[in-house]
């Protein structure tokens, strides 16, 4: 029998980039569709969540794979090498089926390889078939027209979504505006509007003067996720569900749900893309969620984890983190828009959290591979001075987005929280968050600024939780009574008798509690039942531990008390 691949007649470099497109176009699809379907999924990809947009950047990315491997297919085919597009058709199916197959690593590496590798065999065997189908043009067009109206609904949704705010707005008839920046991984100890030494934040210090300092002021949690679902919820985490990679469930009351309800402009514009994001549940109540860009869902396919991995052994980053004046330009950009609305607007800035600084100034990132596992006192010293420079740089920023904001008609009748979600381990040499309930990890800014209803130069003393944001907000914009929001308003007596923190580490089964009041803190693993407690103002770094001590004894009981209805059934050690 005759051989009827044989019998084909030889392709032409145009047949070969048409099915360049068309493979590319094919498992792209395949591949955002898989991102978007596993968004609500926390944990897979929890990491890497993506935006609906990534219906449209998964294909691009597979076409700059495909269309390389077709331009140098061409040139070899031009060149006399037969095999070329035969090639080339089991490359655009290797790379393209290994794509989508990675993407979720429901299976090994090895094993997506192995099945990569027959899907291009087979692919293989019907290339003359495939370069011969004259109807590959119409497959082309017909997946094009879905990904371009794909992205069309995703951007008019959007769009929708705006008109519709407006529609509903109401002019600002006395209410004032809220600003609440969050200074992401910014702890207290090197601020000097805390007491450190060097003049590392003077806006904040000027901020301060202007409004009123809480010395005190600690978050739920020391990791991004769960203090951020705190502040704007007033509940700790065990409260409002969002322990681990949780989203925070649509029926939890956000305070910017209040505001949009009561006719406010609602934006929130983030710096931080893997734990402030729409996919866990942060987007209620918000017109504009803007944290998202295609280089951030690029970095997010399959294509762009493996460069991204590849190119920071170079010590280049593909995807880093916008800094401040980005992100305070995109705000100021929607600002524009409001009007004469009174608006809600949740800026966060990434500028603290690793890798410590922008291209060209920030520590080799190679270092940063591997700083969690005891870096040497140089290195320790390198990535200090990095921090420390990180923090000069976003006040210098905050005092920019502060001179312009001044000059609107509104400042004055702006309620404006600055806030940090946690801080950062650095004198202990950790580099990192989210591991303990330390003093350097809670223990955070907050300023509030509002001429006329709020002290200025007042510094308050009591321990106060990061929670008590939410109600502070919904009292001051009177935008509802009785409130909606749980907890006591920031400029009301605490009613407490301390401040919890929990902490629960997602890749781990340990978890910790911590109590703050007066002169002590005391934590407590729930796994393990030990407990630690320091007396943080004689020992401000946390080095002796008093939970041994016959003296505090009678501290530790009364604090062991203020977590007792959160704790396990596990023995105290």
């Amino acid at each position: 029998m005759a051989d009827t691949h044989s019998a084909a007649p030889s392709p032409r470099v145009a047949d070969l980039f048409r099915a360049a497109i068309t493979f590319a176009l094919c498992f792209g699809a395949l591949e955002g569709l898989e991102a978007a379907l596993l968004r609500p999924v926390p944990q897979i990809q929890a990491a890497g969540k993506v935006s609906l947009d990534i219906l449209w950047v998964s294909p691009v990315s597979h076409l700059v794979v495909n269309l390389s491997i077709a331009v140098v297919c061409a040139a070899a085919y031009r060149l006399g090498l037969r095999l070329a597009p035969r090639l080339a058709v089991m490359a655009f199916a290797f790379f393209g089926s290994l794509g989508v197959i990675l993407y979720s690593a429901a299976i090994g590496p090895i094993a997506s390889v192995i099945l990569a590798a027959g899907v291009a065999v087979q692919a293989g065997r019907f290339a003359p078939r495939i370069f011969q189908w004259r109807r590959l043009w119409r497959l082309v067009a017909t997946l094009a027209f879905l990904i371009a109206g794909a992205a069309a609904v995703i951007r008019g949704q959007a769009i929708a979504r705006t008109t519709a705010s407006n529609d509903r707005a109401t002019a600002r008839n006395g209410r004032p505006n809220v600003i609440m920046l969050v200074l992401d991984t910014v702890g207290t100890e090197y601020l000097s509007t805390y007491g450190y030494s060097e003049p590392t934040t003077p806006t904040l210090d000027r901020l301060a003067s202007e409004g009123t300092l809480f010395a005190q002021a600690y978050s739920a949690s020391s990791w991004t996720l769960p203090a951020h679902a705190s502040f704007l919820t007033g509940l700790l985490p065990s409260q409002n569900g969002v322990r681990r990679w949780d989203r925070l469930a649509s029926s939890q009351l956000q305070v910017q749900e209040v505001l949009h309800d009561a006719g406010y402009a609602t934006g929130a514009f983030i710096g931080n893309t893997v734990n402030v994001l729409p996919e866990w549940g942060f987007d209620e109540g918000f017109d504009t969620f803007d944290v998202y860009d295609w280089r951030t869902l690029f970095a997010r396919t399959t294509l762009g984890r493996s460069l991204r991995r590849e190119l920071r052994r170079l010590n280049v980053d593909m995807d880093s983190t916008p800094p401040a004046s980005v992100i305070s330009g995109r705000f100021l950009r929607w600002l524009d828009g409001v009007g004469d609305r009174p608006f809600f607007a949740l800026v966060n800035y990434m500028d603290a959290h690793d890798p410590y600084g922008p291209p060209g100034r920030r520590p080799d990132l190679r270092i940063l591979d591997w700083y969690r596992h005891a870096p040497s006192a140089t290195v320790s010293v390198e990535l200090k001075q990095a921090y420390l420079a990180c923090l000069r740089d976003l006040d210098r920023d905050l005092s920019s987005l502060i001179e312009m904001l001044a000059r609107k008609p509104w400042w004055d009748d702006t309620l404006l929280i600055v806030l940090a979600d946690h801080g950062e381990d650095i004198d202990a040499g950790r580099f990192d968050h989210g591991f303990d309930l330390r003093m350097d990890q809670i223990h955070v800014p907050l300023i509030l600024r509002f001429p006329g209803r709020i002290a200025a130069g007042a510094r308050i003393e009591a321990a106060v939780s990061t929670m008590a944001v939410a109600a502070t907000i919904e009292a001051l914009t009177g935008t509802g009574q009785p409130r909606q929001l749980p907890g006591r308003s920031l400029l009301e007596p605490p009613d407490a008798p301390a401040v919890i923190s929990e902490l629960e580490i997602p890749t781990t089964t340990t978890g910790f509690l911590s109590s703050v009041s007066g002169d002590y803190h005391y934590i407590r693993n729930t796994e393990s039942g030990v407990e630690r407690l320091y007396q943080f103002r004689a020992d401000p770094g946390e080095q002796r531990d008093l939970a041994r001590d016959p003296a505090s004894q009678s501290v530790l009981d009364r604090l062991r008390q203020t977590v007792s209805v959160r704790l396990p059934s596990v023995a105290v050690r």
